[in-house]
């Protein structure tokens, strides 16, 4: 009898652990369509990198003119296509690289703004964001952003922990500053 209940325990376990595998397999199948779709959605964009990076601001004071909507993305770190041009409205978002009339260069940076009781470090997402005219090569405006601050405690056994990232506030600047 004892077999028996040992047995199906083992079996209840077995099948816990397949369960929890299968759901982490659809979470990774989920983050690598999604990524799989944006760089194919970004396609388009590629031939086109070199004359966005080439309006890339230099010691240019910004003019404080408004937006023009048709705006795609720029990682200047990585000199590469950002993917925060999803987290753009779809009436900000350039639709294809003929209609992109606004370039917002983006450089991702995290410093360590909290110390935890471990010893761990808490990270605090920021970005300066240059935001220029493509057709005049104008810097427009310039602004940097914070993410919230990192959680106010982790457990023992986190590494770090890192706050929002500043996306939805940078997504509020530039619809403020478009004119439609």
């Amino acid at each position: 009898m004892a077999h028996g209940r040992s047995g199906a325990w083992w079996a209840i376990r077995l099948g816990i652990f397949a369960l929890v595998v299968v759901i982490f397999m659809c979470v990774g199948a989920f983050f690598l369509i999604r990524l799989i779709y944006r760089t194919a959605a970004l396609d388009p964009f590629q031939p086109s990198l070199q004359q966005y990076l080439a309006a890339a601001p230099t010691d240019q004071k910004p003019t404080e003119e408004g937006f023009k909507p048709g705006m795609i993305a720029v990682d200047l770190q990585s000199n590469s296509l950002d993917h925060f041009y999803f987290e753009l409205p779809n009436d900000l978002r350039a639709a294809n690289p003929a209609s992109v009339k606004t370039v917002v260069f983006l450089r991702w940076d995290k410093a360590a703004t909290h110390k935890y009781s471990n010893g761990r470090l808490g990270y605090t997402q920021m970005c300066a964001v240059d935001v220029v005219d493509l057709e005049t090569k104008t810097l427009l405006k310039s602004a940097d952003f914070q993410g919230d601050p990192p959680p106010s405690s982790i457990g023992r056994r986190s590494s770090s922990a890192t706050g929002s990232s500043p996306a939805d506030k940078i997504v509020l600047f530039l619809q403020q500053n478009t004119g439609r």
